[in-house]
């Protein structure tokens, strides 16, 4: 394994929910206080995270807080290059 790899993360972030895909597995969690506590746990248990979400009219900004608060790295990426990017794969 190279020193430099980082568990990748990404969530789709909504109002009421978290869509968390890493590793072929997608689940998702409440976008509430508890989800939040609960998916920044499972964050905290890999060797090497790295979280990217998109920056969605502020829905984020409590998961982007608690990861920042545990100094978990985490990319707010803009939707639109994100969905660019998706359709050119």
């Amino acid at each position: 394994m190279k020193t430099n790899q980082y568990d990748r993360v990404a969530v789709d972030v909504a109002k009421d929910s978290l869509c968390v895909f890493h590793e072929g597995g997608l689940r998702q969690v409440p976008n509430t206080r508890a989800g939040l506590a609960r998916l920044v746990k499972q964050v905290k248990s890999l060797q090497r995270p790295w979280v990217y979400c998109e920056a969605t009219a502020g829905y984020q900004r409590g998961l982007v807080d608690r990861l920042h608060e545990q100094s978990i790295h985490v990319s707010v990426i803009n939707p639109g290059l994100l969905r660019n990017f998706a359709r050119s794969e």
